[in-house]
């Protein structure tokens, strides 16, 4: 991969979230009833509203593996 390719893949990445903030912001404006001058407001809870479930998505798989597997050994021994 070269420096080029690696430089298109960012760029089709950030435009990508700029996206996703978008559809988030226009959804949260028009949950408020489309209120003129609060673009900033709604651009910045939709950015944050992104993050935070990113972080979320990244952590619950970890846990969920080990935690799906401690549950599981505890069925197999109550069915033993």
């Amino acid at each position: 991969m070269t420096s080029h390719d690696v430089f298109q893949e960012v760029q089709r990445m950030q435009e990508d979230r700029s996206k996703k903030v978008e559809e988030r912001a226009h959804g949260i404006w028009e949950s408020e009833g489309r209120p003129d001058g609060k673009h900033d407001e709604h651009w910045k809870r939709a950015e944050q509203e992104l993050s935070e479930g990113e972080k979320q998505s990244e952590t619950p798989k970890a846990r969920s593996s080990t935690a799906s597997g401690g549950s599981e050994k505890k069925r197999r021994q109550s069915k033993a």
